[in-house]
């Protein structure tokens, strides 16, 4: 999956409860086209991750919903973020602080 595919099922999965969550709402919510927002969801859609269904109240454009397939690909990527967030997170706890006490200690060296 593309990154950007990753993006599109996260504003999708997660939007607010009652936000019509349409191609519009997506490019916004992601800094796109509206034109680049609909390949996405065609791409999407081909590869089965999204679905459209028509809005019942505005027949001219149409609701985005992940499919259960979309769900499984985004809870799998969830649990591979969260583990590689475990495994590095203290390794680059470290590094920032080494990265602050080098910061500090170099404030003070011109300082007399």
């Amino acid at each position: 999956m593309h990154p950007q595919q990753h993006q599109l099922l996260l504003q999708v999965a997660t939007a607010p409860k009652g936000t019509a969550v349409t191609i519009a709402y997506a490019a916004e919510r992601l800094g796109l086209k509206h034109n680049s927002a609909v390949e996405l969801v065609d791409r999407s859609e081909r590869e089965g991750l999204l679905a459209r269904m028509e809005d019942s109240v505005d027949r001219r454009r149409a609701i985005l919903q992940v499919t259960r397939k979309g769900k499984n690909v985004l809870g799998r990527l969830t649990a591979s973020h969260a583990q590689e967030l475990n495994e590095l997170g203290p390794r680059l706890a470290q590094a920032l602080k080494l990265i602050s006490e080098h910061a500090e200690a170099g404030s003070g060296a011109g300082i007399q």
